[in-house]
């Protein structure tokens, strides 16, 4: 789970994800606050039976994750 912080400090979670190479990438830089939490076995199922039939989605990590971030923000208060 990756938090944001409010401007009171609160943790907010902004993205839940199953994959650790994500995970890990938030916490490469070390100013991103992720947690780990259990996952549901039904919910454990279900995505692993998914991949099974699909296969497993390249994710995009690194720079280009940060850049694909900071490219929403910029949409964002462009269109805000």
């Amino acid at each position: 789970v990756h938090c944001d912080s409010t401007d009171e400090g609160t943790m907010v979670p902004a993205l839940v994800t199953a994959s650790q190479d994500v995970a890990s990438a938030y916490m490469d830089g070390g100013e991103e606050d992720v947690f780990s939490c259990p996952m549901p076995d039904a919910l454990q199922c279900w995505i692993e039976a998914f991949i099974a039939r699909h296969g497993e989605p390249e994710i995009a990590l690194g720079k280009s994750r940060r850049r694909q971030r900071g490219k929403k923000q910029k949409d964002a208060d462009d269109h805000g």
